[in-house]
């Protein structure tokens, strides 16, 4: 007798997004598993067109958009569509809503909303993506619980939201408290929960994972002795991930009287910022901004790079660092969240304080000054991801959590 499917509801913000492939990836990967995946966004924002060389894939997949990504009218015209096609679950579940919360309607109307069409579609295990959208959903949660419920918490909205956003940290515990399991992205973010009450054995941590098969040279890195060296970086051009002092990097490097370019990929608030301090560190002709780019340019990029730079002041786990050691490159990377559990220092590349440009630049130093160094560093980087940071075993540990939950709805 065949074993019936998994049917899975992937909750995220916006997809595919650039930033977060990890999710296409782990999408297309339990697919091919054989569980019915659904990835259900909250926004109609797209970059789709960063993905042309995953059209055929994207397609494959059913992806759905929520009520709230309509706008107002769009959501009374959702509602009153599922009103009449499905009169008496509807009117079930605001019932349950309103007992949930009397006398505040705001609260009903909002869980009503949001755990609507999550309910309708008789999802066997919804996973939020992120917590923050745990947080969102919050008042629906309670409704969804003939499913079996996951939380995915990955760095940002566990360790720098509730310092700005005190109330955030008791929507987490609550969130957190709701759901039935939750994955960590490092060991150290288990421990950064436990801050918020995280129940020991709900917890479970399954790394980020890289395609060994995406991520490869073309040909083999060539043993560079002269300038310029390239430094790169990849990511959102925001705070959190510490360009700034990856320019003071590239000063701190030239001062020294060592030839070097630093490529930026990627966009974001900060770029503005980020321009002004290289026209005034005299960086122009030594800083490339390239913006967004697809995937293939990335790779390309990566392959005629020297060094990764990680100049991050918070970081989950950060899949930058994977792909670039997928790619042979070492990497300088702060010792910041789980970075250390998947770099060791002097091994696949180095770690470094935080806000420390010039041990930063110290240790890149080391690796232009030894071409042999970046090379054996580079080929220890590709096999550290690839014995412990593949999607094939990502996808195997995400399926066997998922088969245990749906074993206990049976």
């Amino acid at each position: 007798m065949l074993q019936p499917k998994i049917s899975l509801a992937v909750i995220v913000n916006s997809f595919p997004k650039l930033s977060e492939t990890f999710i296409l990836n782990k999408a297309l990967g339990l697919t091919q598993a054989g569980v019915n995946v659904t990835v259900i966004t909250n926004s109609k924002k797209i970059d789709f067109g960063i993905f042309n060389d995953s059209f055929f894939q994207i397609h494959s997949l059913m992806v759905k958009t929520t009520l709230i990504s309509r706008g107002f009218l769009g959501i009374m015209i959702g509602l009153l569509r599922i009103s009449f096609t499905k009169p008496l679950k509807a009117l079930k579940l605001l019932n349950q809503a309103s007992r949930l919360y009397p006398k505040n309607l705001k609260r009903v109307f909002k869980a009503w909303v949001l755990a609507l069409p999550l309910k309708l579609g008789n999802f066997d295990i919804i996973h939020f993506e992120f917590s923050g959208l745990a947080v969102t959903y919050l008042d629906a949660l309670p409704l969804l619980k003939d499913s079996k419920l996951l939380i995915s918490c990955r760095g940002t909205a566990e360790r720098i939201v509730p310092i700005i956003d005190p109330s955030r940290g008791e929507q987490l515990c609550k969130a957190l408290n709701e759901v039935d399991r939750v994955h960590c992205v490092s060991f150290e973010m288990v421990q950064t929960l436990s801050e918020y009450n995280l129940e020991p054995e709900k917890a479970f941590v399954n790394y980020p994972a890289i395609d060994p098969e995406r991520f490869q040279r073309s040909t083999a890195y060539e043993k560079k002795t002269g300038g310029p060296y390239r430094l790169i970086s990849v990511g959102r051009l925001d705070w959190v991930k510490g360009i700034e002092f990856g320019l003071l990097t590239i000063r701190e490097l030239l001062d020294r009287g060592y030839n070097v370019v630093y490529d930026l990929l990627g966009g974001g608030e900060e770029e503005e910022k980020l321009r002004f301090m290289v026209h005034d560190l005299r960086l122009s002709n030594h800083v490339h901004f390239h913006g967004r780019q697809p995937a293939q340019q990335v790779q390309q990029m990566y392959e005629n790079a020297d060094i990764c730079l990680l100049p991050s002041l918070s970081e989950g786990l950060s899949n930058v660092a994977l792909e670039a050691m997928e790619m042979e490159l070492p990497v300088v990377s702060t010792f910041v969240g789980g970075m250390g559990e998947v770099i060791t220092d002097g091994v696949e590349g180095f770690l470094v304080p935080p806000y420390q440009p010039k041990i930063m630049a110290e240790k890149a130093a080391l690796l232009i000054d030894d071409p042999e160094l970046r090379i054996m560093m580079g080929k220890a980087g590709r096999r550290r991801v690839e014995m412990g940071f593949s999607l094939e075993g990502q996808t195997k540990k995400f399926h066997a959590i998922y088969n245990s939950l749906f074993e206990k709805l049976s």
